[in-house]
């Protein structure tokens, strides 16, 4: 854009000393006017190019800067966005499908739909379950997930060990937002390198669970007792870390 601007500037500065060379030659034709006219008439009409130009000149700036402002508008709508990821875990021996939202951002009106491979390979016991899923949109707040579950780990390993299909899950939330996952049964059914929660994790969720519990506290009790709680929950949590590292170490 610098090197047009560059060859326009000084092509403006050279345009009066070419007129005035072409001008003083003498035409083997003739020329309504003087040369006085025509000076007159170059100008205006060189002077209506150069508007001309300089009009398309701020209307092209004008689209690339709406351009910019367009590409960081998305960029900040994209990293102020949930954003959800679907996969399957194993937790205390058995098989989940787990909708998480690992940003910043709570999640709401999150409708899921089930692939009918998956309904059709359910256990009956569990379908009313997947079913009211999908006819009532969930809330998935900035951190949680929401779990489904799929079947105990022994059981899902001999019932599915013949079959190949994909688990199909459909996701749309926030009015605007989507997100289609396909997860062949091949990638966690009877194998060892799945996805599993650790004790850690589940330690974890106790402490979040008695530390952030709403209410948890009556409102006629003192600062202490409530202090005295807390310490009491990290007192268990302690205790079953300890129980776990002993554990492992047995």
């Amino acid at each position: 854009m610098k090197k047009y601007l560059l060859i326009l500037f000084i092509g403006l500065l050279l345009i009066p000393i070419i007129l005035n060379f072409v001008l003083q030659i003498p035409s083997r034709f003739p020329i309504i006017g003087d040369s006085q006219a025509w000076l007159s008439f170059w100008a205006s009409y060189i002077g209506a190019i150069a508007s001309f130009a300089m009009i398309a000149i701020t209307l092209l700036t004008l689209r690339q800067n709406q351009a910019q402002l367009n590409e960081i508008k998305r960029q900040w709508e994209e990293e102020h966005r949930p954003h959800l990821v679907c996969r399957i875990i194993v937790n205390k021996k058995a098989f989940f499908l787990q909708i998480s939202n690992p940003s910043q951002f709570d999640a709401s009106n999150v409708i899921i739909k089930f692939g009918e491979d998956l309904i059709n390979n359910l256990d009956d016991k569990f379908l009313n379950m997947y079913t009211n899923t999908s006819q009532n949109p969930v809330y998935i707040s900035s951190g949680k997930s929401w779990n489904c579950f799929i079947g105990w780990c022994e059981d899902i390993n001999k019932k599915w060990e013949d079959k190949d299909f994909n688990i199909v899950t459909e996701v749309s939330y926030n009015g605007k937002y989507s997100l289609n996952s396909i997860i062949p049964i091949k990638t966690f059914v009877n194998r060892i390198n799945m996805l599993v929660q650790s004790p850690l994790e589940d330690a974890v969720q106790d402490l979040v669970a008695g530390l952030v519990k709403p209410h948890s506290v009556s409102p006629h009790k003192t600062v202490q007792v409530s202090i005295e709680e807390i310490s009491n929950t990290l007192n268990k949590i302690s205790a079953k870390l300890d129980a776990l590292n002993n554990n492992v170490k047995s």
